[in-house]
C-alpha cells in the first residue's frame, strides 16, 4: 500500500461506484449510437438526394450532347453530298471538254 498515493477510504471506489459508472457508460453508448445512426440515416438521404441530382444533370447534358452530334453529323453529311454533286458535275465537265477536244483533233 506504500506506493498509493495518501488519501482516505473515502476517496477509494466501491463495486457500486464502479456499477454506477458503467451504468452511465451503457447510457452513453446509447446515446451516442442513436445520434451516430440518426446522422447516418441522414447523410446517407443526402448522398441519395444529390445522386439523383446529378444523374439528372448527367442525363440531361448527354442529351444535349446528342442533339448537337445530330446535328453536326447533319451537317457534315449535307457537306459532303454537296461536295461530290461538285466533284460529279466537275468531272462531267473535264470529260465533256476532253470528248470535245478529242472529237476536234481526230
Amino acid at each position: 500500500m506504500e506506493h498509493l498515493p495518501p488519501v482516505g477510504w473515502a476517496n477509494v471506489a466501491t463495486k457500486d461506484d464502479l456499477h454506477r459508472l458503467d451504468d452511465r457508460i451503457d447510457r452513453v453508448e446509447v446515446v451516442l449510437t442513436s445520434r451516430i445512426d440518426s446522422v447516418e440515416a441522414s447523410l446517407s438521404s443526402r448522398v441519395d438526394s444529390v445522386e439523383v441530382a446529378l444523374s439528372s444533370r448527367i442525363d440531361s447534358v448527354d442529351a444535349k450532347l446528342l442533339g448537337r452530334i445530330d446535328v453536326l453529323d447533319a451537317n457534315l453529311r449535307g457537306a459532303i453530298d454537296r461536295a461530290m454533286r461538285l466533284n460529279t458535275l466537275v468531272t462531267v465537265g473535264v470529260l465533256g471538254t476532253l470528248t470535245t477536244v478529242v472529237t476536234t483533233l481526230t
